[in-house]
């Protein structure tokens, strides 16, 4: 039995049909093809969905350094001095939660401090 023979006999070369050799290795570049599509796809979707995710943590993380009230409260909470003038104003609205008995300025104080909170929580 020749060289060509014996590969013809294996691989079936020359011929349409396909042997059982044939069939595996079609199989498996079938099953390679399909897995490193998956994975391609698989992390497109996780690229595009951290880009997401930074840009919104960008913008959002613009809004709340660009905001006057919101680096206002900022400054209320990390200095000492002027924390303490926020602190008596929580506890005086936290004395009696159905009626705000506050001046005007505490309340705007307030509203500041809703708004730090809003943007924080976002």
């Amino acid at each position: 039995m020749t060289v060509a023979e014996l590969l013809d006999s294996l691989f079936n070369i020359g011929k349409m049909e396909t042997g059982p050799l044939g069939q595996l290795l079609s199989g498996i570049g079938l099953i390679l093809t399909a897995s490193c599509a998956g994975a391609t796809l698989f992390w497109i979707g996780r690229q595009q969905r951290r880009k997401l995710w930074i840009d919104d943590f960008r913008a959002l993380y613009a809004e709340f350094w660009s905001n006057k009230d919101v680096s206002m409260v900022r400054r209320w909470i990390i200095s000492n001095k002027e924390y303490e003038d926020l602190r008596r104003i929580l506890i005086l609205r936290n004395v009696d939660p159905k009626n705000n008995n506050l001046s005007p300025d505490d309340n705007a104080k307030l509203d500041k401090v809703d708004k730090f909170c809003s943007i924080a929580l976002d």
